[in-house]
């Protein structure tokens, strides 16, 4: 386990990926999570809504700090909460925040909650892949158990571009992600030893693919106590981590993944 303490002589910059922020668990006290990651040389952070009822939140959030960046979408893990109307506020609001958003999602298929209903994921994430065609934005995507299917609708609508969040497929799958013109998420997941296929997938694959991580307050990685609250200053330790398992040093993991979000996300036109 990686448990040293951060070199604050080591000047880097990190970028979060994908954490929710408007969680309950964070939100109350977001701007002092955010400083202590600050602190540790996280400097950016890209924030997805699950629901239509967490645009609003999700947007002022962004609007309050200018190194939050917002992304719009229908998780699928909250089927039972999403109507056809949901459906056309999104759209709406992303004419309403056009130039302001970085991404659609999270969005995605997931077969692994209590009552799929996969016809109705299945449209829903048809429809977010049209979105992204209409708006031009990457997307983020949520895949449990159903990659291939995922893969199968991005083979037909070629030169999508996005990352597949908390990615947790093969080798072989991996690569025909990247080859579709996907980045790859990695959080607290590869942290733990016993995530050895995981962790061997980040090894191999090029510089350019990943993308850091922590989907907090979800998702939390080995290195924290059992029942501990995953936080945004929890980056740099998967960043270390991820540094060790590709054999590389903090800054140079630091270096890759800050260029290859940016360029994702074009943040640095905003």
């Amino acid at each position: 386990m990686n448990n040293k303490e951060p070199d604050m002589s080591r000047a880097i910059s990190l970028i979060d990926s994908h954490i929710h922020l408007d969680d309950p668990r964070l939100m109350p006290g977001y701007p002092e999570h955010l400083n202590d990651a600050r602190a540790l040389g996280i400097t950016a952070w890209v924030l997805p809504s699950t629901t239509a009822a967490s645009f609003s939140d999700v947007l002022a959030i962004a609007a309050a700090d200018t190194s939050v960046y917002p992304a719009l979408g229908l998780h699928p893990y909250f089927m039972e909460t999403h109507t056809d109307h949901d459906l056309k506020q999104l759209e709406t609001a992303l004419k309403m925040h056009a130039g302001k958003l970085v991404a659609i999602g999270e969005c995605g298929l997931d077969l692994m909650i209590e009552n799929p209903q996969f016809e109705r994921q299945e449209r829903l994430f048809k429809a977010h892949v049209r979105l992204a065609r209409e708006f031009d934005l990457p997307l983020i995507i949520h895949s449990r158990k159903s990659l291939d299917l995922i893969l199968r609708e991005l083979r037909k609508e070629r030169g999508l571009r996005g990352v597949i969040h908390a990615f947790s497929g093969s080798l072989q799958q991996a690569e025909q992600c990247i080859e579709l013109g996907f980045k790859l998420g990695f959080g607290g997941a590869v942290t733990y030893p016993r995530a050895t296929r995981l962790r061997a997938i980040l090894k191999a694959i090029p510089k350019d693919s990943y993308l850091l991580e922590t989907d907090a307050p979800s998702m939390p990685n080995a290195f924290l106590p059992k029942g501990a609250i995953h936080t945004p200053k929890d980056l740099y330790t998967i960043a270390q981590e991820i540094a060790t398992i590709r054999e590389s040093s903090l800054e140079k993991v630091a270096a890759e993944t800050t260029e290859t979000t940016q360029q994702l996300f074009q943040l640095e036109r905003l």
